[in-house]
């Protein structure tokens, strides 16, 4: 009875018994590890994230995703820093407002007019990686990370052929001719 009490703790807390080993591993490894700066530093690394899983738990309960946090996280970003020298709080309140205005939209796509949340939220990603990478490049002077000369087809070129023969084969697939 007592076994089956311990086992099925077990079960259950898995992620944290493998977290307690890693950590125990780790302040072997290193004398630095337990130390409070340290995991002051990895606490204050991890509270972003953190913020992010709550919400996507929460969208994974329902039974729904979000593939654009990450975009909607840089443009936030970028807006608060824009707005900053208004003042601490106009660089704050810009921020969420950006974040807001994106998840409403996603929202407002998902649950009012029936879409999927994975197409809907993966074009909105894309859309604000292509508004943060503009926005960059005209206040910031950001250059681009890719080399595009060294490219024999442009990628949104092969992205389109991949498009089309995905589209081929599951409509292959789908008639029955596989």
């Amino acid at each position: 009875m007592e076994n089956n009490k311990i086992l099925k703790i077990v079960i259950e807390q898995k992620i944290l018994i493998v977290i307690a080993v890693i950590a125990v591993f780790l302040s072997f490894r290193s004398p630095y590890f337990l130390t409070y700066y340290n995991i002051v530093n990895i606490f204050s690394f991890i509270s972003i994230e953190g913020v992010i899983v709550i919400g996507m738990t929460f969208l994974m309960i329902l039974g729904e995703i979000d593939l654009s946090v990450g975009a909607v996280m840089a443009f936030s970003t970028i807006l608060a820093v824009l707005f900053q020298p208004y003042g601490l709080l106009a660089g704050v309140v810009a921020g969420i407002a950006g974040g807001a205005l994106i998840g409403f939209v996603n929202g407002t796509l998902v649950t009012k007019l029936r879409l999927s949340s994975i197409p809907v939220t993966l074009g909105m990603m894309v859309m604000v990686n292509g508004i943060v990478g503009f926005g960059c490049h005209i206040f910031y002077g950001c250059k681009s990370l890719m080399k595009r000369d060294r490219c024999l087809f442009p990628a949104s070129f092969c992205v389109f052929i991949i498009f089309i023969l995905f589209h081929l084969f599951i409509y292959v697939i789908a008639a029955g001719i596989f």
